[in-house]
């Protein structure tokens, strides 16, 4: 009876302590998400000292700006290293990397009208990448997430041009010239994506259709 009552009691705390681990891995599973939370908490405090009169308040909106990517590069980086990728992640911190970027656009329009060109061209390349998706999509691609070289040197061009529209976007020859490297960046990166991905894809399929047809 004792036995029994031993190796019970002795389950009991082996069963506790997967628990305990279980919540633990649960935990910092979420460590990501936070992060990205956090990212949209920075966006609003990002409009209001950009908007603000305070001395340097440019200089700490590029501060929270330059901060919002580190927490980005550190939440993708942990979540793919420990593979504590989520559905929530997946869905929320692209949502608020689009919705930093944009309030930055939103900003730097009001104060001048090359924010306005910019946040028209990217808003003209995410509908045509969401256009090309949804096609992909119905020829029965699986995997639309694709992050390529030429995707990432866009983003990094976009990112610079953003910091410096911050600081400095009443200095017109220099907002222009790097509105037309930001301009160029993302027109190259979407000829790639069309020319490497979907036409690849595409190319693929109707191969693959016409040798199925064929047996």
């Amino acid at each position: 009876m004792s036995g029994k009552i031993r190796r019970g009691t002795v389950e009991g705390l082996y069963g506790r302590e997967r628990h305990i681990n279980k919540m633990r891995i649960f935990e910092k599973k979420q460590i990501p998400n936070l992060l990205s939370i956090l990212r949209f908490l920075m966006i609003p405090c990002f409009a209001l000292v950009f908007f603000s009169s305070f001395p340097y308040h440019r200089v700490y909106a590029l501060g929270i700006f330059v901060l919002a990517g580190i927490t980005d590069v550190i939440d993708g980086y942990i979540a793919r290293k420990h593979n504590w990728i989520t559905e929530f992640g997946k869905m929320m911190d692209p949502l608020a990397d689009k919705l930093m970027q944009a309030t930055a656009f939103v900003c730097i329009a009001v104060k001048t009208r090359i924010g306005i060109f910019l946040a028209a061209l990217i808003c003209v390349k995410d509908i045509l990448m969401l256009a090309g998706g949804i096609m992909l999509a119905k020829k029965g691609a699986k995997d639309l997430v694709v992050s390529k070289w030429y995707g990432k040197l866009s983003t990094c061009i976009l990112a610079v041009t953003l910091g410096v529209l911050i600081l400095s976007y009443e200095n017109e020859k220099l907002a222009i010239i790097m509105a037309v490297i930001s301009a160029g960046a993302m027109l190259f990166a979407l000829l790639m994506y069309l020319i490497l991905v979907y036409l690849k894809f595409l190319i693929k399929t109707d191969i693959s259709a016409d040798k199925t047809s064929e047996q």
